[in-house]
């Protein structure tokens, strides 16, 4: 009994046991099944497209603008006026910096889409508050990744700080904020270098360094005072601001303890002068390119005539209440030479006779010498001859404005101006022939008229009793100083067949065509002409007056047709010269540059009833007043 029993309970635990196992290996129906992993066949992995390599060519010697800027916290931002930041990477691996009013050189590496840009050497002007320079900058150098997009070169910054965008600053359309001006406001006038280089700061000239331009009309030439040396070159120019001085320059060959530096780096400029533009302030700005990253240009203000140099002209003398002109067919000359800043001779024609004396300065005063000359007999003029010179051996002050100069004596004034008329298109009236005056009851004229090709052009006038047509040339060397300008008379001319009256007016237009058409050369002072021939010289006087240095009166306006006189006497006078302005220092134009206000009026006393110009429709019409 007690063995069955303990079978019975090896039998009990087992079949619990077996139990316990079954329930423990039943799946739990809630539970979500172990997904089958199938394993696949490794696939290759796709390759992205690579972009295009950079090529020097992209990027080497441009000048590129900063155009916008991009970060994470601000995004997108245009960089207002990008012409301010430029870069320039140069092929020897250097890199050129324009950061506003500050340049900045340095050096860059590109391997493939990387590049490093590393600056040294800057400028240190303090730029204006809007600047963004010193952002520039320091952006600059945390360029990383270089790639570009439509055209614009892009630098990815250090750890994804932000994108710099630059464009070719040669594709970018100039601001025009400038009023339009024509050539013939810039030319036959002094103009002052005030400042030169940056054209957004550029520097001031040195306080005692006196560089000058004048651009004459007539003769093509360009000429001044390069700081120690003068100057003399040819120029071409065009209304729409087109601006060439192509060079070499004719320079004296002083030597002076300061301003050397800057006379060649000066002459240098013209040489690269690209453009013109005048300012609403009345400043004369050039264009230049010497090889900088940024734009450059010289700043120039309108200036006075210096009195040595040009050919003073007198126009009128006596008292300043009642001016006389000069007589008919005669001409009185003054030329100032120098021997030192305060000193120097000054001789001309005083009607027949020439003269010369020494001269001394103190501020505004001259003094002028003893008068030596030569003692021809006269058969003209000789009143005034002796009035001017009695006029000039007691001067007292001297005064410039503009293009004319005016010396003041005990009771009077002696008023000469230096402007040049042009040889075309000005009625020249003979006065003189080989020596001997032309009676003034005959018309003796030259007008020459420019063809389509520079330096040709035809010739006619009256012969005394019939007209004259031919054709001409005329060319000018200005390697000489003053320049010569050569003349040639095509032979034979076109004459018509009348009669003389007498035989002594046929033998004078016999003269007189036989004598142009061994023309040689011509000088022109003022208003007056010197034709040079090979039996003598015709002198000739302008039957106009020039339309600058002229104090012209308003006598009718309106309707071609039907012109009315002006009410109350209303009067047009010239525009008073924009005044001239000075500055000293280095940098600092902005603040620098101060204007000093003159208002100097000059009223030329003219002959009344003169012809007058009118335009083709409605106009105004003026007489010399």
């Amino acid at each position: 009994m007690s063995k069955f029993r303990l079978q019975w309970k090896w039998l009990a635990a087992i079949l619990i046991f077996t139990l316990v196992l079954a329930a423990c290996s039943q799946e739990d129906p809630t539970a979500t099944p172990e997904p089958v992993v199938q394993e696949q066949p490794t696939a290759e992995p796709e390759t992205a497209d690579e972009p295009p390599a950079i090529s020097p060519a992209d990027y080497q010697n441009i000048n590129w603008a900063w155009v916008a800027f991009s970060d994470p916290v601000e995004g997108p931002q245009d960089i207002p006026q990008p012409e301010r930041y430029q870069l320039l990477l140069a092929e020897d691996g250097t890199v050129s910096v324009k950061a506003d009013c500050n340049n900045v050189s340095g050096t860059y590496t590109v391997e493939g889409s990387s590049i490093t840009i590393e600056l040294g050497p800057s400028t240190m002007v303090a730029c204006e508050g809007d600047s963004h320079g010193s952002q520039f900058v320091q952006n600059l150098t945390a360029a990383r990744i270089m790639f570009f997009d439509r055209g614009d070169m892009m630098f990815d910054l250090f750890a994804d700080s932000g994108t710099m965008r630059f464009s070719d600053s040669s594709s970018m359309a100039p601001e025009i904020s400038q009023p339009i001006y024509l050539w013939g406001e810039v030319a036959d006038r002094l103009w002052v270098l005030v400042a030169y280089d940056d054209a957004l700061n550029p520097t001031v000239v040195e306080e005692g360094l006196f560089i000058t331009a004048s651009f004459s009309s007539s003769e093509g030439q360009v000429n001044g005072s390069a700081g120690c040396n003068n100057y003399f070159g040819s120029y071409e120019s065009t209304d729409d601001g087109g601006l060439t001085m192509p060079g070499p320059f004719g320079v004296t060959m002083m030597a002076c303890e300061n301003g050397m530096e800057e006379e060649s780096a000066y002459l240098g400029a013209l040489e690269t002068v690209t453009g013109w533009t005048l300012t609403e302030e009345g400043r004369l700005e050039l264009t230049y390119d010497s090889g900088t990253v940024y734009d450059q240009k010289l700043v120039y203000t309108p200036g006075e005539t210096p009195l040595t140099g040009p050919t003073w002209l007198l126009v009128s003398y006596g008292d300043p209440e009642d001016l006389q002109s000069l007589e008919e067919n005669t001409s009185i000359t003054a030329e100032f030479v120098a021997e030192s800043d305060t000193a120097g001779v000054v001789g001309g024609n005083a009607t027949c006779n020439s003269y010369t004396t020494g001269y001394t300065l103190d501020g505004d005063q001259i003094t002028v010498g003893p008068i030596a000359g030569t003692m021809m007999m006269c058969s003209f003029g000789a009143e005034q001859e002796a009035a001017y010179l009695a006029a000039l051996g007691s001067a007292q002050t001297y005064q410039i404005i503009g293009p004319n100069l005016q010396i003041s004596y005990d009771g009077g004034v002696l008023n000469y101006t230096s402007l040049n008329l042009p040889l075309e298109n000005v009625l020249w009236q003979a006065l003189v022939l080989n020596g001997q005056p032309i009676p003034p009851e005959i018309e003796i004229t030259a007008l020459f008229n420019p063809g389509d090709e520079a330096g040709m052009g035809t010739v006619g006038g009256n012969a005394g009793c019939n007209s004259f047509s031919t054709g001409y040339e005329s060319s000018s060397d200005i390697s000489t100083n003053p320049p010569t300008h050569h003349l040639t008379i095509n032979s034979p001319m076109a004459v018509t067949m009348a009669m003389c009256p007498d035989e002594t007016l046929a033998n004078l237009e016999q003269s007189y065509l036989a004598a142009l058409e061994t023309a040689e050369s011509y000088q022109i002072q003022g208003e007056q002409m010197v034709i040079h021939t090979a039996s003598g010289d015709i002198i000739y006087t302008a039957d106009r007056d020039p339309l600058l240095g002229t104090y012209w009166s308003l006598v009718s306006l309106g309707g071609i047709n039907d012109p009315q006189p002006p009410s109350g006497g209303q009067q047009l006078h010239r525009a008073v010269q924009p005044p001239a302005h000075h500055a000293l220092g280095h940098h600092g134009w902005r603040d620098g540059l101060q204007r000093v206000q003159r208002h100097l009026h000059r009223q030329s006393e003219r002959n009344q009833n003169q012809p007058a110009f009118q335009d083709n429709q409605r106009g105004l019409s003026l007489g010399r007043g």
